[in-house]
């Protein structure tokens, strides 16, 4: 999937992306499995330094996107794969609560 992306910040923020999806998930399952206040506020604190992390990179992408629009299903690739991680932290945030 990596060798898709020729531009290295796209690959940045897929990489990055997929790591954030990971933890939060196990952050989940954890919180799943125990609901401690330590974990819940580790979780919160996750959720908001990744989320502004993802807008940071997604601005990136999108600069990126108008330096380099020839590549531009690459970007869009890239900006959807960021995109998804939201949807995905506020489902897990609705089944906790």
């Amino acid at each position: 999937m990596m060798a898709y992306f020729t531009y290295k910040m796209n690959r940045v923020v897929v990489y990055c992306n997929l790591i954030y999806f990971a933890i939060g998930t196990l952050l989940f399952l954890l919180l799943l499995i125990k609901q401690s206040d330590f974990l819940i506020g580790l979780s919160m604190v996750f959720f908001v330094l990744a989320s502004i992390v993802n807008a940071l990179m997604l601005l990136l992408v999108f600069a990126n996107t108008l330096l380099n629009p020839k590549d531009i299903e690459q970007h869009f690739l890239a900006f959807v794969i960021a995109l998804f991680n939201y949807p995905i932290a506020i489902l897990f945030i609705h089944f906790l609560t």
